[in-house]
């Protein structure tokens, strides 16, 4: 995947690339996908906790390409490139952010459930 995304950066990315998907991808990343992902998660027997980390997290960006393609390659429509660069913007970005925050959430799961391991014996 990393490969594939470092090829399309050097040759066709800058071709299609526009400066509005920038802000794009990041309300994708921070607030479309969780909220979305909380809708989903609505009647899941989580605590909040973790649906909020599982919604934040969200679909990893392999499954964004293999249905992007999907459609590239079943129908032509305008802005084919558009789409892609802003879908490869919205996996880098996720990779950062998430890359950074995995293991302070995981931090935060456990130190929730160790707090509600010792509410539960008093």
């Amino acid at each position: 995947m990393f490969l594939l995304i470092g090829v399309y950066l050097t040759s066709g990315f800058i071709n299609d690339f526009q400066w509005y998907m920038i802000p794009a991808a990041i309300a994708t990343v921070f607030v479309i996908r969780p909220i979305s992902g909380l809708i989903g998660l609505t009647d899941l027997s989580l605590p909040k906790e973790k649906k909020i980390v599982i919604s934040f997290f969200g679909i990893r960006g392999v499954g964004s390409v293999y249905y992007l393609m999907y459609a590239l390659y079943h129908a032509d429509f305008q802005g084919a490139g558009e789409v892609l660069a802003l879908v490869t913007i919205i996996i880098i970005i996720s990779i950062m952010i998430h890359g950074l925050l995995a293991k302070p959430a995981v931090e935060w799961i456990h130190r929730v459930k160790k707090r509600d391991e010792s509410n539960q014996r008093i």
